[in-house]
């Protein structure tokens, strides 16, 4: 019976260290509703390729309508409608992490990154900047 029990509470946190934070949600994902659109209609937000290694950064709301979790984990690249828009992030640093939020004015057909930064005594903050790399 212990071992059932330890088995079901370790699968979790087993699904998420081999998915890792953007696991099984995937890569891509709509943050709209309708059929896919091409990347020159909708803005894309991917995460900074260039962060630290220990600095991870992903779309956690768009709108106040919330995209994957701690378990299931967050998509590597959103594609949004084009206009303004509050992104909240998941950020992790080390054994820090958050979900600050900003607003911005996306524009359809640019690539945006979701980069968190660690400021100090645990707190992360949040900018999303337009990048000339591709969605991987």
């Amino acid at each position: 019976m212990f071992t059932k029990t330890a088995s079901l509470i370790a699968l979790p946190i087993r699904l998420s260290s081999c998915t890792g934070f953007s696991g099984v949600v995937g890569k891509h994902l709509n943050a709209y509703d309708g059929p896919e659109l091409s990347d020159h209609q909708v803005a894309t937000i991917i995460e900074y390729q260039q962060r630290p290694f220990s600095i991870r950064s992903f779309v956690q709301e768009v709108d106040g309508v919330a995209y994957g979790g701690p378990f299931a984990g967050y998509p590597q690249i959103v594609k949004v409608l084009p206009e303004t828009r509050s992104i909240a992030a998941h950020c992790t640093s080390g054994t820090a992490y958050a979900s600050p939020s900003t607003t911005i004015d996306l524009k359809a057909g640019k690539t945006y990154e979701i980069i968190c930064r660690y400021t100090g005594e645990n707190r992360l903050s949040v900018t999303i900047q337009e990048t000339h790399q591709f969605a991987y």
